[in-house]
C-alpha cells in the first residue's frame, strides 16, 4: 500500500510538470514572434516575396526592406507591419487590392528602422481595399535629412479602421493622408502629430472609441463623433458637416477652445449628445453652419471658463450655461426643452430667452 501510495504522488508530479512545461513552452511561442522580412517586391502571397520562402502568417511580425513594393492580393494577417526607411530617393510601399483586407494585430509604423532619407517615399496604399489594425498607426518622417521625404497613408474608397492612435511625425519631411474618394476612416483612440496634406475628398472619419479623443489635424470632409467619453479638438480645425452621435447615443462633442470653420455647404447634424463649445481658457463662438439639424433632447452648452456670447443663432433644446465666465446673449434664445445653468452666469442682456413649447 505505501509503494502504491507512493507511485500515486509521483504520478500527480509527473503531471504537475507537464503541464507546467506546456505552458511554459506555449508562452515562449505567444512571446517570440518570427520576424519575416520582405526579400523582393512581388505579392504577398508569393513565397518568393519573402526571406526564407515563407508567407507571413498571424503570428509573424513582417517588415518591408527598403525600396520593396508589396501588394496585398489576398486576405492576410500579420502580427506587426514594419516598413523600413527606404534609402535617399528610394520608394517603399504595401498596396492593398480592391476587396481584400490587410489585419495587423499590433501596430504598423513606416520609416521603422531609421529616419527618412532625403527624396525617399514610403506609402501604405489601402486603395478599393481595408486595412485594420488593433494597434496604432504611424505615419514617420523624421530626421533632419528628410526635407524632400514622403511618408503617406492613402484610401480610395476603401476602410481604415484603427484600435489605437494615428500619429504623424514630421520634422521637415512631408506627411500625408490622403482621401481620393469616400472612403472611411474609424478611429477608436486620437489623431495626432503634423501632417502635411490632409486631402479629405468626400470621405469620412469615424471617432468611435470608448475612451476620450482628440483631433489636431485639419480639413475634414466628414467628421463623426460616436463615444460617449467625448471628443475634443485639439487645433483649429474646417469641417464640412459635424455629425454628433448619428451612431452611439449620448455622443459628446467638445470644440476645446478651438476655432471651427465650416467647409462650403457645411452641415451640423447633432443627433444624440452634447455639442459643447469653449475651453476654461478661451471662448469659441456658434460656427456659421449652412445648415443645421439639431435633435429633441440634444444639448449645445456654453463651457468656455471667460466671458462667450451665446448665439441666437441655433434654436436650442436644451441650452447649457457652465464654466466660469459670464454668458451674454447675442440676441433674443429660442430654447424648444431647458435652460441649464450649472455655472457661471447668464446675461440676457436686452434680450429674451424663451422657451417655444
Amino acid at each position: 500500500m505505501k509503494l502504491l501510495h507512493a507511485k500515486i504522488k509521483f504520478n500527480y508530479f509527473n503531471f504537475f510538470l507537464f503541464v507546467l512545461v506546456f505552458n511554459t513552452n506555449l508562452f515562449s511561442l505567444k512571446s517570440f514572434a518570427a520576424t519575416i522580412t520582405s526579400s523582393i517586391s512581388g505579392n504577398w502571397s508569393n513565397t518568393a516575396t519573402w526571406v526564407g520562402g515563407v508567407v507571413p502568417t498571424s503570428a509573424d511580425v513582417v517588415v518591408i526592406a527598403a525600396t520593396h513594393l508589396i501588394t496585398v492580393d489576398n486576405n492576410y494577417t500579420c502580427l506587426e507591419l514594419r516598413m523600413n526607411n527606404p534609402g535617399s530617393s528610394g520608394t517603399s510601399s504595401v498596396t492593398i487590392s480592391s476587396g481584400k483586407t490587410l489585419t495587423v494585430n499590433g501596430n504598423v509604423t513606416t520609416n521603422y528602422n531609421a529616419s527618412a532619407s532625403s527624396g525617399s517615399t514610403s506609402t501604405i496604399d489601402v486603395g478599393l481595399g481595408s486595412l485594420v489594425c488593433s494597434g496604432n498607426v504611424s505615419i514617420t518622417n523624421n530626421g533632419t535629412a528628410s526635407g524632400t521625404a514622403t511618408s503617406q497613408l492613402l484610401v480610395n474608397s476603401g476602410t481604415i479602421t484603427i484600435t489605437g492612435n494615428l500619429t504623424f511625425t514630421n520634422n521637415s519631411g512631408k506627411t500625408y493622408l490622403t482621401f481620393s474618394n469616400s472612403g472611411f476612416l474609424n478611429i477608436t483612440g486620437s489623431i495626432s502629430g503634423t501632417v502635411t496634406t490632409f486631402a479629405p475628398s468626400t470621405g469620412l472619419v469615424n471617432f468611435n472609441g470608448t475612451t476620450a479623443q482628440t483631433s489636431s489635424i485639419s480639413p475634414y470632409n466628414t467628421f463623426k463623433v460616436n463615444n460617449t467619453a467625448g471628443v475634443t479638438l485639439a487645433a483649429a480645425t474646417t469641417i464640412k458637416t459635424l455629425t454628433i452621435g448619428d451612431v452611439t447615443s449620448n455622443s459628446l462633442f467638445n470644440d476645446g477652445g478651438f476655432t471651427i470653420t465650416p467647409g462650403a455647404s457645411s452641415g451640423l447634424n447633432l443627433t444624440s449628445g452634447t455639442y459643447s463649445l469653449g475651453s476654461a481658457g478661451t471662448a469659441t463662438s456658434w460656427p456659421a453652419w449652412a445648415t443645421r439639424n439639431i435633435a429633441a433632447s440634444t444639448t449645445v452648452e456654453y463651457a468656455s471658463g471667460v466671458s462667450q456670447t451665446v448665439s441666437n443663432t441655433p434654436s436650442y433644446p436644451i441650452l447649457k450655461i457652465s464654466g466660469a465666465g459670464t454668458k451674454t446673449a447675442g440676441g433674443n434664445l429660442t430654447i424648444t426643452e431647458n435652460l441649464n445653468v450649472t455655472a457661471g452666469v447668464l446675461d440676457l442682456s436686452t434680450f429674451t430667452a424663451n422657451r417655444s413649447t
